[in-house]
C-alpha cells in the first residue's frame, strides 16, 4: 500500500512533470512494479524509509525492471519515470544520489559502402558524362559569347 504522505515524492505528480501518456499509463504501471518489487530506491521514494539509496541500490532496480519488464519500451518509460522522481527526492532532500541510466539506442546510420560495385560504378559513369556535356555546353556557350 503506497502512503498518502506529502513526502512520497509520487503523491503529487505533477510536480514530476510528466507528459501526459507517462502520467496516466506508466506512472500506475510502475507504482504497481514497485509495491511488488521491493528495492531500497522504492521504498526511499514511496516514503517508506528515509535514508538515501546507495549506487548499487539503483543498479539492483534497473536490473530487476531489464530482466522483468518484456519490452524495450516499458524498460525506457518505467526509467524515465523514476529517474524524474529520482531526480526530484534529490533536489527536495538536497542530498546527491545515483540517478537511472535510461538506455538509449545510437542511431543507426546508413553504410555507405553497403551498395554493389558495378551500381556504382555506372552511377559514377553516368555522371562522368553529364558532367562532360555540361561542360562542353558552357564552353560552346562562352564561345559564341566572345564571337560576338
Amino acid at each position: 500500500m503506497i502512503p498518502d504522505s506529502t513526502r512520497n515524492v509520487f503523491s503529487d505528480s505533477a510536480k514530476l512533470s510528466l507528459p501526459k501518456r507517462q502520467h496516466e499509463l506508466i506512472l500506475p504501471l510502475l507504482l504497481e512494479f514497485l509495491e511488488r518489487n521491493k528495492s531500497q530506491v522504492g521504498q526511499v521514494l514511496l516514503d517508506f524509509d528515509r535514508k538515501p539509496w546507495k549506487p548499487d541500490d539503483m543498479r539492483h532496480l534497473e536490473s530487476i525492471i531489464l530482466t522483468t519488464c518484456c519490452d524495450k519500451r516499458t524498460v525506457c518509460d518505467f526509467l524515465r519515470v523514476l529517474r524524474k522522481a529520482a531526480q526530484f527526492w534529490s533536489v527536495r532532500e538536497r542530498c546527491i544520489v545515483n540517478l537511472p541510466r535510461i538506455p538509449v539506442e545510437p542511431p543507426r546510420t546508413r553504410n555507405p559502402f553497403c551498395s554493389s560495385l558495378a551500381t556504382r560504378s555506372r552511377q559514377y559513369n553516368a555522371w562522368k558524362l553529364q558532367l562532360q556535356k555540361w561542360l562542353l555546353g558552357l564552353n560552346s556557350v562562352t564561345d559564341a559569347h566572345d564571337g560576338t
